[in-house]
């Protein structure tokens, strides 16, 4: 090959690269800086607050500040030991001036005696301290019975998945047996979580699909309408609840409004996609069939309007999704529960569909990192719903449990034929037979 083909053949993969290179990137400044702001903003210990206007060491407090709890003494209960901050707070002189300065310039010293009456109090008792707890006191006292019923719960969407993607995939003629698709999905969900990427969980249905009915579109189209389908219940989920909430949150009227609009744009768009008429009106039908669309979207096209009979299915595949999607919030609620959150359970219905709708963003990192935590911190704890290391808890619980679950499919990835690297195989294998017919 000629010098100058071959630098034109390596200009678009150098491209490519170059892509990726900048996708990943982005993605880890997301993840480090996400989970940086919020890890700054919780406390490792309990934390106790001294009101404003208290003097310590010949300074007035201005704003109330936000103290370590070290320890209460036994001896003493009317006073704790705090760990006064090193870092210039906004204090008063004697004679009134502000300016910031220093509680604790000796740094030998690591405790300072605080009477109670200095402390902000447990609401209806002035002698009792109010304790935000840290995230080892948080972890140490959690209810482990609420996080089991939490994780039990989660095994539901396996089956629900499962029974949803069979039923999309009747009226492309494939009819797999239930047992293969509840193996696959959570084959699938252990590559999406352990091996994320364009080669993930997804590719193993994809081959397995098309080597049953000889047709890699109809396998893809199926997934991906799997997939989207599970997003709008989710998004209707979301919208429901960020209804009820408008009241409590004045946020939730733009999130109300930006889910009305998406689900009215795609009400739109469906039904300029499967009429025929508006698909002439509107020159879709001659875009789609023109001889410069790639191939591959001109059959999907044909195999999507297979559905447009069959109304019920898809109307089966949104219930079953609602069913999938509103176990989430519940889960949530649960292993709330376990961290000490008493909020009610609309706050959750509102607030965890949004928090995976941002970590499911395509620059988002794998498995949501840095961008759960930042949203979960600013519904809860920016709201006063719950402390900040009860959020960071609940945003990992909504992370790991859900892991558990998708380590089963380990067992069909080591026992079954779902090796990444087999399907590798296979696909070019049906790449090549597609294109020799």
């Amino acid at each position: 090959m000629p010098s100058h083909m071959t630098e034109l053949t390596a200009q678009p993969k150098k491209r490519s690269l170059l892509k990726k290179l900048i996708l990943n990137l982005i993605k880890i400044i997301i993840a480090v800086g996400g989970l940086w702001w919020v890890i700054a903003h919780t406390p490792w210990n309990d934390v106790v607050t001294i009101k404003a206007g208290t003097h310590i060491a010949a300074l007035e407090i201005v704003e109330p500040l936000e103290v370590t709890l070290l320890r209460k003494p036994a001896s003493k209960p009317v006073a704790v030991y705090v760990g006064l901050p090193t870092k210039p707070v906004k204090v008063k002189d004697a004679d009134g001036r502000a300016f910031t300065g220093v509680l604790r310039p000796d740094a030998v010293t690591r405790e300072t005696e605080i009477p109670n009456d200095w402390l902000v109090t447990v609401e209806g008792d002035t002698t009792v301290p109010k304790v935000q707890v840290g995230l080892r006191n948080l972890i140490r006292t959690a209810n482990p019975w609420l996080f089991v019923a939490s994780w039990s719960l989660l095994c539901i969407p396996f089956f629900v998945s499962a029974w949803r993607w069979r039923k999309l995939m009747q009226p492309q003629g494939i009819n797999l047996p239930f047992s293969k698709c509840l193996a696959l999905t959570f084959v699938g969900q252990f590559y999406s979580t352990f091996l994320p990427g364009i080669t993930g969980g997804d590719l193993v249905k994809i081959i397995y699909t098309s080597r049953v009915v000889g047709s890699k579109t109809k396998a893809t189209v199926t997934i991906l309408l799997d997939r989207v389908i599970g997003l709008i219940a989710l998004v209707v989920i979301a919208g429901i609840a960020a209804a009820c909430q408008v009241r409590n949150n004045p946020m939730m009227w733009w999130v109300l409004l930006g889910i009305v609009a998406a689900l009215g744009t795609l009400v739109l768009m469906s039904t300029v996609y499967f009429s025929h008429r508006l698909r002439s009106i509107t020159g879709l039908e001659k875009v789609l069939n023109h001889s410069s669309t790639p191939a591959f979207i001109r059959k999907a096209d044909d195999v999507l309007h297979a559905y447009r009979g069959s109304w019920r299915v898809l109307a089966q595949a949104f219930f079953a999704s609602l069913i999938t999607q509103i176990v989430m919030p519940i889960s949530a609620y649960l292993a709330g529960r376990a961290l000490g959150i008493h909020a009610h359970p609309g706050y959750y219905m509102a607030y965890v569909p949004l928090a995976i709708l941002a970590a499911s963003v395509p620059i988002t990192p794998p498995q949501g990192f840095g961008v759960t935590e930042y949203v979960l911190f600013k519904l809860f704890a920016g709201t006063g719903i719950s402390t900040a290391s009860q959020a960071f808890a609940l945003a990992q619980a909504i992370r790991f449990l859900p892991i558990l679950w998708n380590l089963v499919g380990a067992y069909w990835v080591v026992t079954g034929s779902y090796s990444r690297h087999q399907a590798q195989i296979e696909e070019k294998q049906l790449d090549a037979e597609t294109a020799g017919n």
